[in-house]
């Protein structure tokens, strides 16, 4: 068994992240690899200080919630 805590990624937009997000989501599940979406939340940084375009982020379609800390 094997279980991924915590991943990374980082891009300038949200649309650019939900690509990214998607591509790794699809290639692990198409090699057997499953999620529990109800676990899954993401933590948002704005390294440059400005908030950005506010989006939704997604994985196969589903929204996931934003958490306020880790």
């Amino acid at each position: 068994m094997l279980f991924i805590n915590d991943i990374v990624l980082i891009d300038e937009t949200m649309d650019g992240l939900n690509n990214k997000l998607e591509q790794w989501r699809y290639s692990l599940e198409s090699r057997g690899f499953k999620f529990s979406r109800s676990k899954t939340g993401y933590l948002k940084y704005g390294f440059s200080g400005v908030e950005g375009d506010g989006g939704e982020v997604t994985m196969g379609g589903m929204v996931i919630p934003r958490a306020k800390k880790f």
